[in-house]
């Protein structure tokens, strides 16, 4: 009996060792790439390094102070205190501004750099951009994490990147049921619900979640296994949401017509203040844009009180709203928002000029039809590397401008 039970056990380790030594082999890596935090409830896992493949194959590697990091360069480290000579500026956004789809020197990040350091009117001698973006995150919590691990990095500018989902993300009715810091209003000023940070599954998940996970993330075998149970999760996670949508509105109306998305929409405009007057005690100016936002999800209400007839134009709403609101717009709406589908078509990830999944070459290279490809399939629009170039240019562009007016400012 003890004799069956060791063979039993050799062999299934055997097993094991020669799957995971395969799966070395030919660089399967699906590890968790974020973990549960308590400051915005989640955050890049540190030290980790492995494949995003839902809308394109791309490595992601994630440093010990949980940034990502040029692949090459995997123990980069980012200076608590820059220079005297740096100018650096925070990013907080969500997943697009986060840009897992295109490698980290295809990000509008890293693009937007390079062009910075080429602006004439520069503040300093060299511009550092840190990415701190991280998708599904909303204002609320890219404001704890900015507020909490990510404060202790020296910066001269936040800039906060948002989506047309974001309204949504920071308000707990329409996205109920999540470990979040939420917004409410109440007399007209933002209200922060760190609640979570007390509940008990989240306490758990903080504790016995993230060992699972980081137990996981050392095995291929463990990746390979948990893999399908992510998606699962994922799917039950969007189907409850979606039956949820259904219970509160019904069939016809979509969220966003509703008097609760002017609710999360007054939240999303009051915490943009509110983030700028926290910042201006550190005299640390905020700097808010837009990689794309839908202007049918502003709300006529507010659209009509603020701007009557006038035809809707987000950029118009958002200068309005920041010189009201004590920060700094900057446009790229016009520019990304407005163009003819036909061209705005190439800037997503569905396009014909992303990479092929299988060769690394773009598509338009090899002449591959990607109207059945499983990455294409699973788009949900994010930019590929011509979003992110076109985007990170554009955000150069008008940064760059905005410090030529402040600099003719201040010598006049």
């Amino acid at each position: 009996m003890r004799l069956n039970l060791l063979i039993v056990f050799v062999s299934t380790f055997l097993t094991l060792l020669f799957l995971e030594l395969f799966l070395v082999l030919i660089d399967f890596g699906r590890p968790h790439l974020s973990r549960w935090d308590m400051d915005g409830g989640v955050r890049h896992f540190e030290s980790q390094s492995g494949y995003y493949i839902k809308e394109a194959k791309q490595l992601i590697t994630i440093n010990s102070q949980g940034i990502r990091v040029p692949n090459d360069k995997k123990n980069y480290q980012y200076d608590l205190n820059k220079s005297n000579d740096t100018f650096r500026i925070l990013i907080f956004g969500d997943s697009m501004a986060e840009g897992l789809q295109v490698t980290f020197y295809e990000r509008f990040s890293h693009i937007m750099e390079i062009e910075l350091n080429n602006c004439k009117y520069k503040p300093k001698d060299k511009i550092e951009i840190i990415n701190f973006a991280l998708s599904g995150t909303g204002q609320a919590r890219q404001f704890e994490m900015q507020q909490g691990f990510a404060k202790k990095y020296e910066t001269d500018i936040i800039l906060a990147i948002f989506h047309s989902n974001d309204p949504r993300n920071n308000y707990s009715k329409l996205e109920p049921g999540v470990f979040y810091p939420y917004w409410t209003l109440e007399n007209g000023n933002i209200v922060i619900d760190t609640s979570f940070r007390t509940n008990e599954i989240f306490l758990k998940k903080l504790k016995y979640s993230n060992l699972r996970m980081k137990i996981v993330n050392q095995f291929r075998v463990l990746q390979l296994l948990t893999q399908g149970y992510e998606v699962y999760l994922k799917k039950k996670r969007i189907k409850g949401q979606k039956k949820y949508y259904k219970e509160m509105y019904g069939d016809s109306i979509p969220y966003w017509l509703t008097s609760d998305w002017n609710d999360a929409w007054e939240i999303f405009i009051a915490g943009f203040k509110m983030w700028a007057d926290k910042l201006d005690k550190d005299n640390i100016p905020l700097y808010v844009s837009s990689s794309y936002f839908d202007k049918e999800y502003i709300p006529d209400s507010y659209w009509e009180e603020n701007f009557g007839n006038k035809k809707k134009n987000f950029d118009d709403m958002m200068k309005f709203e920041s010189d009201r609101g004590g920060y700094t717009y900057i446009p790229v709406w016009s520019y990304m928002g407005k163009r003819p589908a036909e061209i705005r078509e190439h800037f997503s990830i569905h396009s014909h000029e992303q990479r092929s999944v299988l060769t690394g070459k773009r598509v338009k290279e090899v002449g591959e039809d990607l109207s059945e490809n499983e990455y294409v399939k699973n788009s949900t629009g994010h930019y590929n590397l011509i979003g992110h170039r076109e985007w990170g240019k554009k955000m150069a562009e008008e940064l760059c401008n905005i410090w030529k007016e402040q600099k003719l400012n201040w010598e006049n």
